[in-house]
């Protein structure tokens, strides 16, 4: 008879629930229908595509970033490479969830803090640094212009 306390039942029912997750990871994507070719959604978010080569026909091609279209393969390879890569980019979000949550930076003050000093203007309207020989009072005081 094995006896187990509350949290020892509460770990096996999180790593329970974690594969059950992963399992599911890629488990709402769907092939449509996108012109000549088809195009691989989850729900409404686009993962990818894959288009008719021109030139060789019953060949297709995978669309890269920027437009950019990979090696020639047939429809079912073609269409697993798609899946394979959103099935990864699921996966990485699982994984990673906050750290990627477009809110977290928001909420953070953004991702890139700026560590260039301060700018301010002369009289005169001109940008000055603590260069300038007129930068007398630098850093600037409260109200600069």
């Amino acid at each position: 008879m094995a006896i187990t306390n509350g949290a020892g039942a509460a770990a096996a029912e999180s790593v329970s629930e974690a594969r059950r997750r992963a399992e599911l990871i890629g488990a709402s994507l769907k092939w449509k229908r996108a012109g000549t070719g088809w195009r691989l959604f989850d729900g409404s978010r686009r993962f990818g595509d894959v288009v008719p080569d021109r030139k060789h026909p019953g060949m297709w091609r995978r669309v890269l970033s920027g437009g950019r279209l990979s090696d020639m393969a047939n429809l079912s390879w073609a269409r697993n490479a798609v899946l394979e890569a959103a099935t990864r980019e699921l996966q990485y979000e699982a994984r990673h969830g906050a750290e990627i949550d477009p809110s977290f930076t928001r909420d953070s003050g953004g991702v890139f803090e700026s560590k260039s000093p301060h700018i301010a203007r002369n009289h005169s309207g001109a940008v000055m640094s603590p260069d300038d020989s007129e930068s007398r009072d630098w850093p600037p005081y409260e109200g600069a212009q």
